[in-house]
């Protein structure tokens, strides 16, 4: 993770700028690409898993995904 927009549900469920995210829902995701289509798959408003590597130990956070225009981007 390069940025974690404060407030938003990735900051709320614990992820971190340098956390790196290697599955969405215990699947595989290389690519940042694959991890958004991950999250439009899933849905709005349930929890998804993402396992992530955090300072070389792996380690799992879960994150209610919402819809975008909800985020106050100011």
């Amino acid at each position: 993770m390069r940025h974690v927009i404060p407030q938003s549900p990735g900051a709320q469920g614990g992820l971190q700028v340098g956390d790196i995210i290697i599955a969405v829902g215990r699947k595989a995701t290389k690519t940042p690409a694959k991890v958004v289509t991950a999250i439009n798959q899933h849905g709005v408003n349930q929890p998804l898993s993402f396992e992530i590597i955090r300072e070389k130990r792996k380690i799992e956070v879960f994150i209610t995904p919402i819809e975008m225009n909800a985020i106050d981007w100011r």
